[in-house]
């Protein structure tokens, strides 16, 4: 008898533990960035803030196969239209098999282009980090084309926020960070560049008052 229960008391366990929320451990100590960024951390710094890339800039790559597509479709179900108007233009030598491939060349073209545009999403979202410290704010944007911003949070100056109305209703943004000596930086699609801003004017109002 007891044999039997056994399973069925797992399996409840099982539910249960499933069922209740996931406690995330949110403390400084805790939060990780890029092994590049952690490696070149400073003595006594430690990462409290990581900002992640949105999910809109895969966005563009996505219109692209999407406009792709509704042209191949569109061309294919005019192939026949198109052949004949042809016919009765001056254009009356121009060989059908043009007409026919027509779709797949713009197929190919689009998503070729299409692929080109998510692979360098893919990249950039892989090797780029947004991290606050206790003594800095540490950038690195991008692979081929990277930018860089390393500022003591004693010399930035500000943080500034562009988000149109989709910005604000998604939840992204570009955030300009500006240092002292004319330093000015901007970098797009951000999630909840609010929070962003916000822990940097905490750290570095902690540094100042000596809290860090």
């Amino acid at each position: 008898m007891s044999n039997a229960a056994e399973p069925s008391r797992m399996a409840r366990a099982c539910v249960s533990a499933c069922a209740s929320p996931v406690r995330i451990t949110t403390g400084m100590s805790h939060v990780r960035g890029s092994r590049f960024i952690e490696d070149n951390l400073l003595p006594g710094e430690r990462i409290v803030y990581v900002a992640m890339l949105h999910w809109v800039m895969f966005l563009e790559s996505a219109l692209v196969f999407a406009f792709t597509l509704v042209a191949f479709f569109s061309l294919r179900s005019l192939e026949s239209a198109l052949t004949a108007r042809l016919a009765e233009s001056a254009y009356a030598n121009v060989d059908p098999r043009f007409v026919a491939a027509l779709p797949w060349a713009v197929l190919g073209i689009g998503l070729f282009a299409g692929l080109l545009k998510f692979l360098a999403a893919i990249v950039r979202y892989a090797t780029s980090d947004f991290v606050v410290t206790n003594k800095r704010v540490l950038i690195k944007d991008g692979f081929i084309r990277r930018t860089s911003l390393e500022l003591l949070l004693g010399k930035v100056e500000s943080v500034t926020i562009h988000q149109n109305i989709w910005g604000r209703l998604l939840g992204y943004g570009t955030i300009g960070v500006g240092g002292t000596g004319g330093t000015h930086q901007r970098f797009t699609a951000i999630a909840d560049p609010l929070e962003f801003r916000r822990q940097v004017q905490e750290q570095a109002d902690a540094k100042a008052t000596g809290r860090d």
